[in-house]
Formats: C-alpha cells, structure tokens, sequence
C-alpha cells in the first residue's frame, strides 16, 4: 500500500468525510499497483497471454499402417498465440490456443551396403489448429492438450494431428515434452519431441 495510506486505517472512518474520501482514493491506487505487478509478471509464472515460440529435438516413435515400421528425427518449432485468457476461477474453462507447429525432418541416411533409406521418415510441413490448457493436480507438469489440428507434411500428404503439450512441475528443473499423432489415409505416425533444459513449474 502507499506510504500516505497507512495512516488511513478503518478507526479514522468516522472522524470526517474527507478521511472516508482519501481511504477510498488509497484503496484504489493499491488496487491499481496490484494490476501492474501482475501484468508484468514473467511469463510461465502464472500468466499465459501472448504469443510464444517453442523448439523441441523430434523424432517419431512409432507407427501404423504403411508407416509400422517409420523412424527419423526432425526440428519441431511451435507456436503458442493465447485466444482466451484463464480465468481466476480454477473450475471454470482453462486457456485457449491457436497453435502452428512446424516440421523439419532431417536428411535420412542411405545404408552404406543397399543404398535403401528403410523406414526413414524425413517429416517436414506445418499444422495448425487449436488447443487448451488443461487443469492438473498440483504441483504436476501443466499441460495443453492440442486438437482439432490439420496440415500438409510431405512426404505423408494431408493429415490430421492431436496431441498434448507439457511443461514441468515440482522439480529443479527438467525439459518441456510434446507428443502428436499424424492420421493420414495410409496409417499413422507418432511424434515425441523434447525441449532445453528449464527450471520447474515452467509453462507447456
């Protein structure tokens, strides 16, 4: 509170309207100073506005379909943009994304004896699509689960993803993880991507 307030305590209500006036003048500066801290909190620390880039070290885990036996690494480079804001009130909806997620596979290796690149995966494209942030347990790595997401990733074609984003919890520190599954018309392919190292309670 300002210094000029404190000498406005509740036993000074009664002794004039202009005491009444200033503690109520004093109450709303406070107020206001709260607000500012709190907007410029850092960003992970119990805020999720804006926008947000995040890069992960990919690889596919697995596969079905004409991709059983897929494999191959990739970059992964996500954006998060906040379409909605969490309210204060934890059992109400959470926050809201508009998420791009961006595929670069890389260059597969042939086999030094048949020259063949079996199973290799070279994954590279962009998917869009939404996603919200989900309510854990606490002190549990937050996460934001993405759906309703499509694109194009050559050399699969059209595909359609869902997936879930998490950040840490109750730890020293520890790496954001991601995971998606690729549905395309011939299988499936399954995504794992794992960022730097940060400390804990960090965003997804």
């Amino acid at each position: 509170m300002n210094v000029a307030c404190q000498y406005y305590t509740p036993l000074m209500l009664g002794s004039s309207p202009a005491a009444m006036r200033r503690l109520v003048a004093c109450a709303i500066l406070a107020g206001l100073m709260v607000l500012q801290q709190t907007s410029n909190s850092p960003a992970g620390q119990g805020q999720d506005e804006g926008k947000t880039t995040r890069t992960y070290t990919g690889h596919v885990v697995s596969g079905t379909g004409l991709y059983a036996k897929a494999n191959g690494s990739m970059k992964i480079t996500l954006i998060l943009d906040q379409i909605r804001r969490a309210p204060d009130y934890p059992y109400e909806e959470k926050a809201e994304y508009a998420i791009s997620v961006t595929l670069r596979g890389t260059t597969c290796q042939k086999h030094r004896h048949t020259h063949r690149r079996d199973g290799c995966l070279a994954a590279s494209g962009t998917i869009n699509g939404r996603g919200a942030r989900r309510q854990t347990i606490p002190d549990t790595a937050p996460r934001i689960t993405l759906a309703s997401a499509s694109g194009k990733i050559n050399p699969v074609g059209d595909v359609s993803a869902h997936g879930e984003l998490m950040g840490t919890g109750f730890v020293r520190e520890g790496t954001r993880r991601m995971w998606m599954i690729l549905t395309t018309r011939s299988g499936t392919v399954s995504i794992g991507g794992e960022g730097p190292r940060v400390g804990g309670f960090t965003a997804p």
